[in-house]
């Protein structure tokens, strides 16, 4: 169920099904599924775990109640302990055909004390039921995931991972729709076929749960149908597909060896050098800038009329006196040959920042100049990427130099992130994470050969500027 465009990172991706393909090929740009993708089903079903020690063994219907955590941001709180969870229980615990084990999340109510309050009235609620009957029957667990896969009959969970996980066991699931507004619902199918419980339903959870499992025993359910589709046939959930696609990893690193005589080229570290003072006084800077509005992304971004062809970068750990001049030669003409209007150039450096205005100024004073604008956005987080790419809607990123803050820009889906001309830096050295970009504009014969040695299937397109063909 998620996605992101730093898949390109590595040279295959194993996938359990027909789902995760499909989800790759609709959000990632400039991957090819069919080659990097492979799927293997889901092996580990075949595992076996021991429940705990001290897990009570019971006749009763076993219901796992696995809630998630609060989350980070809105957009990822996905937890139902507060909404949903009380209500869930006590339903279940009043029915008294049912064990209920609950598991939340490790994190949960670590950031919200209204989830961390819920939690506690929920762990009370078992104490108090159990001290009712003549041995403790209902399950408070916190160890690790996977032996309640076996164990349980049923499970009742939020939109996250542990409902994939769940999925492939064939067993009856039920999903909780989340109350918080901005919370991020896909329109992924596993959602489409089993409607989440809204938190009004929740005390009818004990009823609920029993239609779950009758469906999931006579066939009605989408549970069949929605695990072939996100691990493939029942018959391959096991490792037989694993061990091919391992052993095609295998062939293509024999192949990648023997293209190069033996040599490691492509598996090299990376130099990572940095300058930690003046980062730490770039850092500073910036946080004075913010607190004054001169550091201020979203003021920036709103000079800039939508959309954007494209977006130089140059993030840097230390100043660079030829980089800004470099990116105004850059970004001075499209690729059609007309000069636009608005040119946009970002940087996570604050001399950087403020020698790309200077010479936006001085250039603007230049005869048949008027007019033309190169608006400098100040980036320095990742949230500021997303947020620049969601509103410019550029279609290429163009990064103007090789440097470990490229990945904050590369995580967003959508554009085409191109690598232009590296070799300009004269600390550049290539490294494999030049498999993050999309393509790479050089013409520096090191750099060419060393991507030459790349895996075919992850190797970006490759510009050789001294000719006029890719390579």
């Amino acid at each position: 169920y998620m996605y992101q465009n730093t898949i390109k990172r590595f040279d295959l991706c194993f996938a359990a099904g027909e789902a995760a393909r499909e989800r790759l090929a609709s959000n990632v740009s400039h991957y090819d599924v069919a080659r990097r993708v492979l799927l293997i089903g889901r092996p580990q079903i075949l595992d076996t775990h021991q429940p705990p020690d001290d897990f009570p063994a019971s006749g009763l219907t076993r219901v796992l109640y696995a809630p998630t955590w609060e989350g980070v941001t809105r957009a990822t709180r996905y937890s139902s302990i507060a909404s949903h969870g009380p209500a869930i229980v006590r339903s279940l615990l009043d029915h008294g055909g049912y064990q209920v084990i609950y598991r939340p999340h490790p994190l949960s109510g670590t950031r919200d004390t209204t989830i961390r309050l819920a939690n506690q009235r929920i762990l009370r609620m078992l104490r108090e039921t159990n001290a009712a009957l003549p041995a403790p029957v209902h399950y408070a667990d916190s160890s690790s995931f996977g032996w309640q896969l076996d164990a349980m009959d049923v499970m009742i969970t939020d939109i996250s991972a542990v409902a994939y996980d769940w999925l492939a066991t064939g067993k009856a699931l039920m999903l909780t729709r989340p109350v918080e507004p901005e919370a991020v619902i896909g329109d992924f199918r596993l959602i489409r076929d089993l409607p989440p419980m809204e938190a009004s339903d929740a005390g009818r959870a004990a009823e609920l749960a029993a239609e779950a499992m009758g469906h999931a025993t006579s066939g009605i359910s989408p549970l069949v149908a929605l695990l072939h589709h996100y691990y493939g046939q029942r018959t391959e959930c096991d490792d037989s597909r694993f061990q091919q696609a391992v052993r095609h990893a295998a062939g293509l690193q024999v192949e990648l060896e023997t293209k190069l005589c033996g040599g490691d080229r492509g598996l090299g570290g990376s130099r990572h050098a940095t300058r930690v003072r003046m980062q730490k006084l770039n850092v500073s800077i910036r946080r004075l800038l913010k607190i004054i509005g001169v550091w201020d992304p979203d003021r920036a971004m709103k000079r800039v009329r939508r959309p954007v062809d494209r977006v130089h970068v140059h993030f840097s750990t230390v100043f660079e006196l030829a980089a800004p001049q470099r990116a105004l030669s850059a970004a001075r003409e499209s690729p059609d040959g007309d000069t636009p209007a608005v040119m946009v150039a970002a940087t996570n450096h604050v001399l950087t920042y403020f020698h790309l205005k200077l010479l936006s100024a001085l250039d603007r004073l230049r005869p048949g100049r008027k007019g033309r604008a190169l608006v400098v956005l100040p980036i320095s987080t990742a949230t500021a990427c997303e947020t620049m790419v969601r509103e410019l809607a550029p279609r290429e990123v163009v990064y103007l130099k090789h440097h470990y803050s490229n990945h904050m820009m590369q995580r967003v889906n959508g554009p085409k992130h191109t690598l232009f001309l590296p070799e300009t830096d004269r600390r550049f050295e290539p490294e494999r994470a030049l498999v993050n970009y999309d393509e790479v504009v050089t013409g520096d014969p090191g750099t060419l050969e060393f991507l030459a040695g790349l895996l075919e299937i992850s190797r970006p397109v490759v510009r050789d500027v001294r000719s006029a063909e890719p390579v």
